[in-house]
């Protein structure tokens, strides 16, 4: 229930916009309960794989648009790193693993319980591989 968790803790109103890079259930999840009427769904990747089936019906009842997109050209990579850097964005991070403990990070990736980014630090193979 991460959906209606997230649009609580936001207030409890709907989101205009989602970009998403996961894919998967996930989609529906955002169609039915986080975007709202007429809200914009950005999907650019599937790391959780395809959906088992697409909400249409809830899709063009809230009149949600669904805009698919790739990463970007070059210029648009070093604006954002420019807008990252401008409004000091801190991606959220659930856990730093290191690269020798490698199992362990998609052993936390498959049961999904993190809420963040799962972190690899390659300091320890590196200082080796030097």
């Amino acid at each position: 229930e991460w959906a209606a968790e997230l649009v609580e803790t936001a207030g409890g109103k709907p989101f205009d916009v989602v970009i998403d890079g996961t894919g998967g259930e996930g989609l529906n999840d955002c169609i039915r309960t986080v975007l709202g009427v007429g809200g914009v769904l950005v999907h650019y990747g599937a790391t959780a794989g395809r959906p088992r089936s697409l909400d249409t019906v809830r899709l063009f009842l809230k009149q949600i648009e669904l805009r698919g997109t790739t990463m970007g050209s070059s210029a648009e990579f070093a604006d954002m790193l420019a807008f990252v850097a401008q409004h000091a964005i801190v991606p959220p991070v659930s856990s730093v693993t290191p690269v020798t403990e490698l199992h362990s990070a998609f052993a936390t990736m498959a049961a999904g319980g993190q809420s963040g980014k799962l972190v690899i630090d390659l300091s320890p193979w590196t200082a080796h591989k030097l």
